[in-house]
């Protein structure tokens, strides 16, 4: 578990390097509830970010933190999980990743910060965390990036240009769903990031911000992962979608830890998919449904009364009929 090595990285290299970072985070994994994602959830997690942001917009307000803080990690170097940004040498791709989600007494608005561990590299720590409110009438949050726009009389428009466009989330949104989820999210300077950041205005007179190369090799060490922890907390608060197991700590082990003076393993929750992909193109396509072409239908939320259920991307129709080409998704493997 990524929990453990970050742990056990206490008062090494990457901690000293981090000014006493890496020891803080592992301070508050030790109090949060801790999840452990099984193959498929980070998976279905990917279709849930690229699903249209204005149902994603409409399903955050019916979500909640499971705990007031809560650490969830999952691997990255299998297929399955990999980012949708691919890695290259110089931004290899980590084994696990997790974040360290905080919240206040809604469950709906804190920070998320990052860890990673790479095979030859060791503990890893984003300088900078995510702000969000995911509230149905969200409040001011603090973001570095719009404060800088600020500064320089550009508006959060600016922010929300063209470029948007190429993510499947945004390709047919309206600009003010947008506008909508820009102004949930923010970038600060990480919360366990303090002392460093002390030191480098002690030698820079500043610390890093946006447009210096720190800040921006930050943000590109978090593209994508603030998304995926968004979609699986979203994945957690339907009610049809996930399934959760205790998995106790392993006593007799840690106690030849302790003998050894090794930190204790954690205690976790597994979580993996409810559905399969037959079930849920079964249960999306009732039996008196009129034949037609075999298409893709995109995963999507529906909102009842319940609360809120997740159909994944499926096949419909009668491939005997035609296939219906075209489409601009996919169904993840």
């Amino acid at each position: 578990m990524l929990a453990d090595v970050i742990i056990e990285a206490a008062g090494g290299a990457e901690d000293k390097a981090s000014f006493g970072a890496i020891t803080a985070l592992g301070a508050a994994i030790r109090r949060a509830g801790r999840f452990d994602l099984a193959p498929g959830v980070v998976a279905s997690a990917r279709t849930v970010k690229n699903s249209p942001v204005r149902s994603q917009l409409l399903a955050l307000p019916l979500c909640r933190l499971p705990f007031a803080a809560t650490w969830f990690e999952w691997p990255a170097t299998d297929e399955l999980y990999r980012s949708d940004e691919g890695s290259s040498p110089e931004r290899p791709t980590p084994v696990r990743v997790g974040a360290l989600v905080e919240t206040d007494e809604t469950r709906q608005r804190g920070t998320m910060t990052l860890a990673w561990a790479h095979r030859h590299q060791g503990v890893g720590m984003c300088l900078l965390s995510i702000t969000f409110d995911w509230s149905a009438e969200p409040g001011e949050i603090s973001d570095l990036e719009r404060d800088f726009l600020g500064a320089q009389g550009r508006r959060i428009e600016d922010r929300c240009n063209d470029g948007d466009r190429r993510h499947p989330a945004f390709r047919t949104a309206r600009d003010e769903d947008i506008i909508a989820h820009r102004m949930r999210t923010g970038v600060i300077w990480c919360p366990f990031m303090e002392d460093l950041g002390r030191a480098f205005e002690t030698a820079l007179g500043a610390r890093p911000g946006p447009g210096t190369p720190p800040w921006e090799a930050a943000v590109a060490d978090i593209t994508g992962e603030p998304g995926t922890v968004r979609a699986v907390i979203m994945l957690l608060n339907s009610r049809n979608a996930t399934i959760s197991e205790y998995v106790p700590a392993p006593e007799r082990l840690n106690v030849q830890r302790v003998k050894r003076r090794k930190a204790p393993l954690l205690d976790r929750t597994t979580v993996r998919i409810r559905l399969s992909r037959s079930e849920v193109a079964r249960a999306a396509s009732p039996g008196k449904r009129e034949a037609n072409r075999q298409h893709l239908v995109r995963g999507h939320f529906k909102l009842r009364r319940s609360g809120i259920y997740w159909w994944s991307d499926h096949e419909r129709g009668d491939p005997a009929l035609g296939v219906l080409a075209g489409q601009d998704y996919r169904i993840d493997p």
